[in-house]
């Protein structure tokens, strides 16, 4: 299935966009039945809709995943009739971010073994989506090397609800005759 939609030899990339919440942290706007997400915050589309479109610069439009919540799903398919009904995966009950990537990895390993998982909140504005995407296929190519990428953003000020990710070389510089333009080497450049 998936292989009529890449050309050959190429890596799979499927954006998974979480797309649950409870709509606590941005009241009065959002409530339990409309989190943030399905907001139109700055006129035109919703965060949904514009993560959807910036994840659409990464993969086809039918590799794009939602993940939601039951209560949810049908908001989501109302704001996004053209994806696939079956990219809208509803967590029967919400747990949290890591059952929701659990959930759509279970998923995607299922439709397509050679996955790779591009995970993005529907929440977030992003304000140079050039920028963004330059990175983000930067740092899938680093995945496609087997490795685990994680994206952010250079913190302003202590938050207790966020955790903090400490750079560090953790991989060995390219050795020898390697290519000193690798997907590490790549994304740390662009960032």
């Amino acid at each position: 299935m998936s292989s009529e939609i890449r050309n050959s030899g190429e890596t799979p990339v499927y954006p998974v966009i979480m797309a649950g919440g409870s709509g606590i942290r941005f009241w009065p706007m959002s409530r339990k039945s409309r989190p943030k997400q399905f907001l139109s915050l700055f006129g035109g589309a919703s965060l949904l809709e514009m993560t959807v479109e910036r994840m659409c610069a990464l993969a086809p439009p039918n590799q794009v995943v939602v993940v939601t919540s039951d209560a949810l799903e049908s908001e989501v398919h109302r704001l996004l009739p053209t994806l696939p009904r079956e990219n809208v995966l509803a967590e029967p009950t919400a747990r949290n971010t890591a059952a929701a990537i659990g959930f759509a990895a279970v998923n995607l390993v299922q439709r397509d073994p050679d996955a790779i998982m591009a995970v993005m909140p529907s929440d977030h504005f992003i304000g140079d989506s050039v920028a963004f995407t330059r990175v983000s296929r930067a740092a899938l190519e680093y995945a496609k090397e087997g490795r685990i990428v994680t994206l952010g953003v250079t913190p302003t000020r202590p938050e207790t609800g966020y955790g903090y990710i400490r750079f560090a070389d953790f991989v060995a510089p390219p050795i020898g005759g390697e290519n000193n333009e690798s997907g590490e080497c790549r994304a740390r450049n662009i960032a």
